[in-house]
């Protein structure tokens, strides 16, 4: 088109204008179909809208109440099931409830304390010797002793390294914190019932 106009002259622009005023009109033409088109889909969207908001306001807010009251009666018996478990049973759950609590520092103790039950029951093992190994009773105890000091030296590095280890994930990570949290208190909880006598 631009390039007949450019060819045609004057009588060609004449051309040109009623054209381009043709083609206005066209696309006016087209924008208001456009514009209608889109209110008829807003009207169909809220129209759809309305129709989901009654279905939901009729049927699933009953429904949802319905659901929560079947559950909140069978939650409180397995609630109180749970509690009565608890007071019959205490010991796993004080002792996993601490052991969360505290991290792996609560096996540090029982591994020292089996490691002088094994210091002494080697020193007591030497006695069959009846006096045929050289020293006092003392320095042998002493040399025993000082045979496995890096054995519980190397146990309670290994700990520290893991309750490290645990220290900083609980608190890199909040529920893992929350966590511990509850189970110090639970476990604090159980000793209290355990000492009054549930």
């Amino acid at each position: 088109m631009y390039i007949t106009a450019v060819a045609g002259g004057a009588a060609s622009s004449k051309l040109m204008t009623t054209e381009l005023v043709g083609i206005l009109m066209q696309r006016e033409v087209d924008v208001d179909g456009l514009q209608h088109t889109f209110m008829a889909l807003r009207a169909c969207v809220e129209h759809t809208a309305k129709v989901v908001c009654s279905w939901i306001a009729h049927i699933l807010i009953p429904l949802l109440l319905h659901a929560f009251e079947i559950s909140t009666s069978w939650t409180f018996q397995a609630l109180f099931d749970a509690c009565h478990f608890v007071q019959i049973h205490p010991q796993p759950f004080q002792i996993t409830g601490w052991a969360i609590f505290f991290g792996p520092i609560i096996i540090l103790i029982p591994c020292l304390l089996l490691l002088e039950l094994l210091i002494l029951a080697v020193f007591n093992f030497s006695f069959v010797s009846h006096g045929f190994l050289l020293g006092s009773v003392e320095d042998r105890f002493d040399n025993i002793k000082e045979y496995f000091m890096e054995t519980r030296e190397s146990i309670f590095a290994t700990i520290e390294h893991w309750t490290a280890m645990f220290n900083t994930w609980t608190t890199n990570y909040p529920p893992l914190l929350i966590l511990r949290l509850l189970a110090g208190a639970m476990s604090l909880f159980i000793l209290f019932g355990i000492w009054n006598g549930w």
